[in-house]
C-alpha cells in the first residue's frame, strides 16, 4: 500500500547543507562587522586624539600670548635655549600658570587635569633677542593604539622677562613691576 501523504520534510542532507551554508554566510557577516567596528573605533580615537592636541596646545598658546609678566621653563639652558617639562606663566600682578604633565599620563593647570592622554611634554623657550622670544610647546598624545604628536611655536604680544627659574623669575618680576 502506497502512502498518500505528501513528503511534507526536509532529509538530513539538506538540513546539513543549508546548515553549512548559512555557517558560512555568518562568519562572513561576523568578520564583516568585526572589521567595521576595528575602524570605527581607529578613527574615532584618532579623532579625539587630535582633538584633545588642539584643545590643550590652543589653551597653552592663550596663557602665553596674554602673558604680561615673564615665562619660566624649567629645565637645562643649552645654545641659548631653555628646555624643560615645567612650564611658568606668570603676570605683573604676580598670577602664575603652572603647566606640567604628571607621570600618570594627565596635563595639568595648576593642578588640574586638561588632558588625560599626554605622553610627553616639552616646553622650549628660545633666548629673547630684542626682548622676544618664542616658546615652542610640542606633546604627545596616546589613546588607544593612535598616537599623535602636537608642536606649537608661540610668541609673545607683550615684552616680557624670561627665566629658567620660577624664584629667579619672580625676583625680577618683583623688581620691574613692585606692587
Amino acid at each position: 500500500m502506497k502512502n498518500k501523504r505528501g513528503n511534507g520534510g526536509f532529509t538530513l542532507i539538506e538540513l546539513l547543507v543549508s546548515f553549512v551554508i548559512l555557517g558560512v554566510v555568518s562568519t562572513g557577516l561576523v568578520a564583516l562587522m568585526t572589521a567595521g567596528s576595528r575602524t570605527f573605533r581607529n578613527v574615532s580615537n584618532t579623532s579625539d586624539v587630535q582633538y584633545e592636541c588642539q584643545v590643550v596646545l590652543s589653551q597653552v598658546a592663550e596663557h602665553i600670548i596674554n602673558c604680561n609678566g615673564g615665562i619660566a621653563v624649567v629645565g637645562t639652558l643649552s645654545n641659548g635655549i631653555y628646555r624643560g617639562g615645567t612650564l611658568y606663566v606668570v603676570d605683573r600682578d604676580g598670577t602664575t600658570t603652572a603647566f606640567t604633565r604628571s607621570g600618570s599620563n594627565n596635563f595639568m593647570l595648576n593642578g588640574d587635569v586638561l588632558s588625560e592622554i599626554v605622553t610627553t611634554f616639552t616646553a622650549e623657550l628660545t633666548a629673547p633677542l630684542d626682548d622676544c622670544a618664542e616658546v615652542t610647546v610640542t606633546m604627545t598624545f596616546t589613546k588607544g593604539n593612535r598616537t599623535y604628536t602636537g608642536t606649537q611655536i608661540i610668541s609673545q604680544r607683550n615684552k616680557l622677562v624670561y627665566e629658567n627659574d620660577i624664584t629667579r623669575l619672580r625676583t625680577k618680576l618683583g623688581n620691574l613691576y613692585p606692587p
